[in-house]
């Protein structure tokens, strides 16, 4: 007589648990803000030095702008005069209902 052969059971797949899958996903979500952080953060502070040197140009501008009109005053041309000191008191009006000046006290003052 032959030996019986026993049928060896297919193996079992592995299964994650729900625990193990929550491991995973907070192991990616901290791996995502692991790196989203530091360059959020240099973004905002690139996004400061951005807004800081564009006030910087208008308040540059607006210089040159009361230059133009004192020359033209020295010239005794006082149409064009007029205008420049114009330009120059609505550009400062404008820039400062657009930004705040809070580390410039003298400059909000003035």
């Amino acid at each position: 007589m032959q030996p019986a052969t026993t049928a060896t059971p297919a193996p079992k797949k592995a299964r994650l648990s729900v625990r193990a899958l929550l491991w995973i996903a907070f192991l990616l979500a901290f791996a995502f803000f692991l790196g989203y952080g530091p360059k959020e953060w240099e973004r905002r502070q690139v996004e400061a030095t951005l807004q800081s040197t564009r006030r910087d140009l208008r308040l540059a501008n607006l210089h040159r702008q009361l230059g133009v009109a004192t020359q033209e005053a020295q010239r005794n041309n006082f149409g064009n005069a007029s205008a420049a000191a114009r330009t120059f008191f609505d550009g400062c009006r404008a820039v400062l209902d657009e930004y705040d000046f809070e580390e410039l006290p003298r400059t909000k003052m003035a």
